[in-house]
């Protein structure tokens, strides 16, 4: 990886104004509380029911570290189910700023914005956590980030955004450090999602979305977006990152999502391609 940063790190309280400048490489860093019953005879602990569901581990899910590239709709759902899980360590990166349109959606809310989102999602998410996840963010672009060198080792990466550019980045990134990657995405019309994940030796991102390969610019255009689609795809990709670290069963590597549709096909496995640009179907 590319070594501790630690030194460049800022850790920030929860009162703190964001409006001060500080260098966008240091990083807003936020440990969560954890508590603990007040009587282990009379009361359950936070992860009690959690740890009741066939195959899931705590300890599988409490050593993790989850690098989540980009703060918006899709990253805000999967994060605040993360923290309330109890992930090890969350660590955030996005560039944007918190707009007005975001507020239908994204977990943000009035006193957000024009503030950095990844900074401004941490704040939100510190009192969701119950069992001492610790949040770090950073207001920078996946590609800035490592160009400075900034500490993004993780052992899962999740890709929340809406770049073509970014997502091959992700992609080459998961096949390098040998972490698994997920990729969540919905449709120009918002009808539609889609959530893949690049298994370690598995296939790529590019063989999954030949299409993308241009690796262009694609920011979001103003396109329709809205809760309810972000809020499956969250959800569906928690369980697929319990999937990669314990034993909860997973059968499929693309899954897809068309609520209008029952009958719409919901994915399965994607193989590699030999022609693949970014993994050429090597094993």
């Amino acid at each position: 990886m590319n070594g501790n940063r630690s030194s460049a790190y800022q850790q920030v309280s929860v009162t703190d104004s964001e409006t001060a400048v500080a260098p966008t490489e240091r990083a807003l860093i936020l440990r969560c509380e954890k508590l603990e019953p007040e009587n282990a005879q009379d009361e359950a602990s936070v992860e009690d029911r959690q740890r009741r569901v066939p195959k899931f581990s705590q300890e599988a899910l409490s050593g993790l570290t989850v690098l989540l590239v980009g703060a918006g709709a899709l990253g805000g759902e999967i994060a605040e189910g993360l923290v309330r899980k109890g992930v090890g360590t969350l660590k955030i990166l996005d560039f944007d700023t918190v707009g007005l349109s975001d507020l239908n959606r994204q977990f943000f809310f009035s006193r957000d914005k024009h503030k950095p989102k990844a900074w401004a999602l941490a704040r939100n998410l510190y009192p969701h956590g119950a069992m001492g996840t610790t949040i770090i963010a950073w207001n920078l672009a996946f590609e800035n980030a490592q160009e400075m060198g900034i500490d993004l080792s993780c052992d899962v990466i999740v890709s929340a955004v809406d770049d073509a550019e970014t997502r091959i980045a992700i992609s080459r990134f998961s096949l390098d450090h040998k972490v698994p990657a997920l990729f969540g995405g919905a449709s120009i019309t918002a009808d539609f999602a889609n959530l893949f994940i690049q298994a370690v030796n598995g296939p790529c991102f590019a063989c999954a979305f030949p299409g993308e390969t241009s690796g262009e610019r694609t920011p979001c255009p103003g396109s329709p977006a809205i809760k309810d689609l972000f809020k499956q795809l969250g959800g569906l990709a928690l369980y697929a990152i319990d999937s990669l670290v314990m034993e909860r069963p997973r059968n499929w590597n693309l899954f897809n999502i068309c609520p209008a549709d029952a009958s719409f096909s919901p994915g399965g496995m994607v193989g590699r391609r030999d022609e693949c640009p970014i993994c050429g179907g090597l094993p």
